[in-house]
C-alpha cells in the first residue's frame, strides 16, 4: 500500500494483494489512476470513487476494471 501512496501520479494501476483481501476502499481512498485493475479470489464489489467497466471470473479468480470517477459538479476533491 505504501507504494501506491508514494506514487504521485499514475494512469494505470494493477494490484494482486494477498487472496482474502478485502479493504478495497482504503488501498485506493488516494489513488489517483484512471483506470484499476484488481485480482481477487471472491467478487469485488462496489469501490467508492470508481466504476466497474468489467468483471471476470476465471475459475477462481475474479479481475475487475474499474475506472476513476471524475467528482460530481458542485463537490470539492480534498487534497
Amino acid at each position: 500500500m505504501g507504494a501506491l501512496l508514494a506514487a504521485s501520479s499514475c494512469d494505470l494501476v494493477l494490484a494482486d494483494p494477498p487472496y482474502g483481501f478485502t479493504e478495497w476502499g482504503k488501498l485506493l481512498q488516494h489513488c489517483t489512476a484512471s483506470i484499476v485493475v484488481l485480482e481477487s479470489n471472491r467478487q469485488i464489489g462496489d469501490v467508492s470513487g470508481f466504476s466497474t467497466i468489467r468483471e471476470r471470473r476465471y475459475g477462481r479468480t475474479f479481475v475487475a476494471f474499474l475506472r476513476h470517477e471524475a467528482p460530481s459538479e458542485g463537490t470539492v476533491e480534498a487534497t
